[in-house]
């Protein structure tokens, strides 16, 4: 679905001159803007984003009506009053605003009305009229719900959760008791936020004993949780993502743990019991992190980290156990060069035994 927008540049350029990065509109004020595309599949009429400089003269063989680039892209093309050229601070960014601007999608848009029929929602909870409620939602007492929100079908809400403003939930996912979800979060479907923490006490038999687990999970502002997530409450305090962290499909936190602000969580991210990470920490696919472990700001995981101790520098670390990056590939390339290494050494040992027939026999 690509939505139409039929504008022309100058009003777009008007309506977005606060929080959407573009410096000016270069020219082409009157082009008629129909929808945006991607410079892939980009045709006359589109507004195109541009944050590859090798895509510029490819794209502009397409002949849209308009593009949107980076300030030195800019000054590589040709002023055409025939063809819009917004300059962008960031282009990148530009890109995801205009996006959620223009063409994004309308999670009002379900048919079903305001509240569904169906769903069950305890006489302590108010909903705001600007909320939306899908099918076989549930909502259970005392459970807070802000404005604007939209709970799809069967989303599950229990007592005393806090749900902010703006934020979607998407269908099969559940808040659990007294968890807070801050505001213009995106939860995608089948996510758990507030499970039961993986707590237990063994005896001399080895017979597990289950440790309630009656903290909670607190959610910050404008996170997103991909689909197949668990965060698991914590044991007596808090499990919290803190503001503006991104986190992707199937990922797991475990409880007591915190995720700092702006921090991006890729696909198989596993975090255990009571650890922390600072903020702007980016973690590749199928990431892990022991327990009681913490980590500090901007630092990047890659090939799979392992964190088994705490990393308190900066920078990229790679492998498990984890090792600072340039140590990582100086041993990797080791690593790869055993199967030589052993031939070699066989080889010497042979001539070892040559010189040293006495000692070999020994």
């Amino acid at each position: 679905m690509n939505k139409t927008i039929q504008k022309t540049a100058a009003e777009i350029f008007a309506e977005c001159k606060s929080g959407f990065r573009l410096k000016e509109l270069k020219c082409g004020e009157g082009a008629q803007i129909k929808r945006l595309a991607g410079f892939e599949d980009c045709q006359p009429g589109d507004l195109v984003f541009i944050t590859d400089a090798k895509k510029v003269a490819e794209t502009l063989a397409k002949k849209p009506a308009g593009v949107v680039v980076g300030v030195k892209e800019a000054e590589a093309i040709a002023a055409d009053a025939a063809m819009a050229v917004f300059v962008s601070e960031n282009a990148g960014v530009s890109y995801a605003v205009m996006r959620q601007k223009y063409s994004d999608r309308d999670y009002t848009e379900s048919g079903f009305g305001r509240i569904h029929p169906s769903a069950v929602i305890h006489e302590s909870v108010k909903i705001p009229e600007s909320t939306m409620i899908g099918p076989n939602v549930v909502i259970e007492r005392g459970a807070k719900i802000g404005e604007k929100c939209v709970l799809q079908a069967n989303v599950v809400i229990e007592f005393e959760a806090e749900i902010g403003d703006g934020t979607v939930i998407q269908p099969g996912s559940m808040v659990g008791f007294q968890c807070k979800i801050g505001k213009n979060c995106l939860i995608l479907p089948n996510s758990v936020i507030g499970s039961e923490g993986f707590g237990y006490s063994q005896d001399e038999d080895f017979n597990h004993y289950r440790i309630p687990q009656t903290g909670n999970v607190e959610i910050g502002e404008r996170v997103t949780i991909g689909a197949l997530n668990a965060i698991d409450r914590g044991t007596f305090g808090v499990t919290k993502f803190h503001d503006n962290v991104i986190c992707d499909n199937i990922c797991h936190t475990a409880h007591n743990c915190e995720i700092g602000e702006h921090s991006i969580l890729l696909t198989g991210w596993k975090m255990t019991g009571s650890s922390k990470t600072g903020k702007r920490v980016i973690a590749s696919g199928d990431t892990m992190v022991k327990d009681h472990v913490s980590i500090c700001d901007d630092t990047i995981f890659v090939h799979r980290g392992g964190v088994i101790t705490d990393i308190t520098e900066k920078g990229m670390y790679a492998g498990s156990p984890t090792q600072p990056m340039r140590e990582y590939v100086k041993n990797l390339s080791v690593y790869q060069k055993l199967g030589e290494m052993q031939k070699e050494v066989k080889e010497l040992k042979k001539q070892l035994a040559a010189l040293m027939p006495a000692t070999a026999a020994k």
